[in-house]
């Protein structure tokens, strides 16, 4: 029996966990949800309401059973085949990256699907042409889902949620609820996708969920790497650990932390990304009008004690040599993120409301964060970035970063980066050459990868 408050990443889930995984993906569903309320008391899911209730399971069989009529009164039978990009959300880094590569691949010979939300499919639509390319959303793949075979099942998955329980030592009836509830989605999920699956070549994700694990072979799936993985076990769908799949990653800088998260047997490939390409094409596309951006990051959320309070200085700081030397400062706050905190702090002033992250970049003459992906951003656009670290695991100092990067690992050596680098510009050499982007070419190098691996090319595996 492992205490879970004692698992705090990857490299020490319990070896019992990773085989239970390992035999079912479905296992990583309760233990995360474990994890995630051991750790913060709730689970952030905006797009699964109430699932935090006990009446949650007659409201989503209520809502599958709407679904299926749906689907029955309709005759609709949804087919996700050939390759596949699996784009849950309409946010750029997955948007920008798949649009790019659904445009090289519609040209093979097997078919490509984009499997996706109501708000991706509509951007994809009103900017690319979908000639050749089939589009399948969740929902009408839900509508393939009988709410029987999920009353049938609700006992096997609740001995999985159970069974996990016991082995993390989760006593809390509340706690098992909410994990359950979560697995059931999680199941629907997997019903969904494998109903609709014929003939997979590759499957495209940025977050191999147990779901798409359960349904797909291992070896048709591809995950791209979407932000820095901090080495925290609540953010483990990012890197299975259990599971032999395929990794697409910026570049070389990664690849120690993804093998030392990975399956043994995964491969990872440094391969840029489409959207730090399309970034670089846009440098010089915007007047420089800010001095200073501070880019705010989620983790602040959870901060408490010591690293709220490092976090508060950093800020001060930064606002601080701002009013010495005159220069406009603006604070941009994470998407999820309100404006309490800095309103509290007396800092509202400098808050901007300007959504695109891009066009604040690309603005900016220096700008500032705290252990955000934000950075890789900013070097793709050329505008140079200090990075501190007031609450992460991660060594990011150790790192051989270009001349326009810098991580200090104090306040004054932040505030020193700040008035060196501020109006400078990072070049595209220096940024492939450091290893933290494999810039340019991107989709033809992702391309190559999966179609000598499916065989598309007459080449052996």
């Amino acid at each position: 029996m492992t205490q879970i408050e004692t698992v705090t990443n990857a490299n020490e889930w319990p070896d019992d966990v990773l085989e239970l995984c390992s035999q079912d993906p479905l296992y990583l569903v309760p233990f995360r949800v474990y994890l995630i309320l051991e750790k913060h008391g709730r689970v952030q899911s905006a797009s699964v309401p109430y699932v935090h209730h006990m009446w949650f399971l007659p409201l989503i069989l209520g809502y599958l059973f709407g679904k299926r009529l749906y689907g029955v009164i309709t005759r609709a039978e949804p087919t996700v085949s050939g390759h596949v990009f699996c784009c849950s959300s309409g946010s750029a880094y997955r948007t920008e990256a798949f649009f790019e590569l659904l445009d090289h691949f519609k040209d093979s010979d097997t078919d490509t699907t984009l499997f996706t939300v109501a708000e991706a499919k509509e951007k994809f639509c009103s900017s690319y042409d979908a000639t050749g390319i089939s589009i399948v959303s969740f929902g009408e793949c839900f509508a393939t889902v009988s709410p029987l075979s999920v009353v049938r099942s609700l006992r096997s998955l609740w001995t999985i949620s159970e069974e996990m329980a016991q082995l993390v030592a989760v006593n809390s009836l509340r706690y098992r609820i909410i994990a359950f509830n979560f697995l059931v989605v999680e199941y629907i999920k997997y019903r969904s996708l494998d109903n609709a699956a014929k003939e997979i070549e590759s499957f495209h994700t940025f977050a191999p969920m147990p779901y798409q694990l359960k349904a797909v072979s291992h070896e048709d799936i591809y995950a791209y790497q979407h932000g820095i993985e901090e080495d925290d076990g609540d953010r483990a769908m990012a890197i299975p650990k259990y599971a032999p799949i395929t990794y697409f990653i910026w570049g070389d800088v990664w690849k120690d932390g993804f093998e030392a998260k990975a399956h043994p047997h995964s491969e990872i490939h440094s391969v840029g990304s489409p959207r730090y390409d399309n970034l670089v094409a846009k440098r010089g596309t915007q007047q420089q009008d800010i001095d200073v951006l501070f880019v705010s990051g989620s983790h602040i959320l959870s901060q408490e004690g010591a690293d709220k309070n490092a976090y508060r200085q950093l800020v001060e700081m930064v606002v601080d040599l701002c009013e010495e030397n005159g220069w406009d400062l603006r604070i941009k706050l994470h998407p999820i993120e309100g404006s309490d905190r800095y309103k509290q702090w007396g800092y509202d002033e400098y808050i901007t409301h300007e959504e695109s992250i891009e066009k604040l970049l690309l603005r900016s003459r220096v700008a500032v964060t705290d252990v955000s992906s934000a950075f890789v951003e900013s070097i793709s656009l050329g505008t140079p970035i200090v990075v501190t670290q007031t609450s992460t695991r991660m060594n990011l100092g150790s790192f051989n970063p270009p001349s326009g990067l810098a991580f200090p690992d104090t306040l004054s050596a932040a505030s020193a980066e700040i008035q060196r680098l501020i109006g400078t510009r990072v070049s595209v050499t220096e940024v492939s050459e450091s290893g933290f982007i494999t810039m340019n070419g991107s989709c033809e190098r992702i391309h190559q990868i999966v179609m000598k691996r499916t065989r598309k090319d007459g080449s052996v595996q």
